[in-house]
């Protein structure tokens, strides 16, 4: 027969089982629940500052390589009437080209750098609070390319006054980024899209225009 103290050890060791065996499940599904909850905050923290970090760096790119002196004049060729209509506009093609290749390049190295930068984040910015954004492990962040960066140029005319019209060229650069953050992998867009140099015409805009139909440089995605 078993004796009473063994069957008192049992119980008790049955008992610690159960006990550790609830706590365990308690423990998985507290686990569970914040991993659901926390994974999409975390992903929007990094989805953020994958944006940011690359729309500040086209950014700069479009103002370095646009930060050459060169005027109006420069991109677009004007003809005047005696009377200081213009009658005639063509885009220098061959200058807005050359300018879009080198933002393509300059965007498509930053895009690389961005790939090789540490981004990861501090797991203290779930918290939402700012004196704990800085503290706890950090979280890798990769970015990936997709493709390469997309240059583009368009303009836009104006009404701004009686018988003026502005005339706005701009630069864009479009690229694909992929975000991996742990367990989670999704693609990003980023755009920007710049000034780069605007005059006011004075009359209408001319029936002589070769508007400007370059086509986009990169792309591959």
């Amino acid at each position: 027969m078993v004796s009473l103290g063994r069957r008192r050890r049992m119980h008790r060791r049955i008992l610690v089982v159960a006990v550790l065996a609830v706590l365990l499940t308690v423990a998985a599904g507290v686990v569970h629940i914040a991993d659901r909850r926390l994974r999409p905050a975390l992903f929007v923290i990094a989805r953020n500052r994958v944006q940011g970090e690359a729309f500040t760096m086209l950014t700069a790119v479009i103002e370095a390589e646009a930060a050459e002196p060169f005027h109006y004049s420069d991109l677009i060729e004007v003809e005047t009437t005696s009377d200081g209509y213009v009658s005639y506009m063509m885009p220098n093609t061959m200058r807005i080209a050359r300018l879009m290749s080198r933002i393509g390049g300059g965007a498509q190295e930053g895009i690389n750098q961005l790939a090789e930068a540490d981004l990861s984040i501090p797991l203290g910015q779930l918290s939402g609070l700012a004196t704990l954004s800085h503290l706890g492990p950090r979280v890798p962040v990769r970015v990936l390319p997709v493709g390469t960066a997309d240059v583009s140029v368009d303009e836009e005319f104006i009404g701004v006054g009686v018988n003026h019209v502005k005339h706005t060229i701009f630069f864009a650069v479009d690229c694909d980024l992929r975000i991996a953050v742990p367990l989670i992998d999704e693609r990003l867009e980023v755009s920007v899209r710049m000034p780069v140099a605007e005059a006011v015409i004075v009359g209408p805009v001319p029936e002589m225009y070769l508007n400007m139909q370059l086509p986009s440089l990169g792309g591959g995605r």
